[in-house]
């Protein structure tokens, strides 16, 4: 088995019990799908790979963006909008495997997940969590 994608350490903790456990499993989750994805060659397996990743991070967008809504957090649209930016950036690189899978894209999906997860967990979701503190 190759190193995960993504590794969970107790940097990513961001003190809200319910988010961190839903960050936890989402890095699971997105590493078992990268593992998935990487052991395909075929294009309609990586387009499936792909698209349940996409659809396991929209979940999780959707339960992160119902919390700060019960909890009324002042920049809910600002970090909603971070959330709305990735998955409409994910689905172009999406698009761009399936119009063009043979040629190397700069942005490979893994490279940008992997960026982008770290940083909005170490980031926006650490200064979400400061609204409880």
């Amino acid at each position: 088995m190759s190193q995960p994608l993504l590794e969970w350490t107790e940097e990513h903790r961001i003190g809200i019990k319910a988010l961190d456990f839903e960050h936890q499993d989402l890095f699971l989750h997105i590493n078992n799908l990268m593992e998935d994805f990487a052991r395909h060659d075929d294009k309609d397996e990586i387009e499936n790979c792909l698209g349940r990743i996409h659809k396991r991070l929209q979940a999780h967008f959707a339960l992160e963006e119902q919390f700060m809504k019960e909890k009324k957090y002042q920049h809910y649209a600002e970090h909603k909008a971070e959330h709305d930016k990735f998955l409409d950036d994910f689905v172009d690189a999406m698009t761009r495997f399936e119009n063009e899978p043979g040629v190397p894209h700069i942005d490979r999906p893994e490279t940008e997940v992997k960026r982008w997860m770290v940083n909005h967990v170490l980031h926006s979701d650490n200064a979400m969590s400061q609204m409880n503190k």
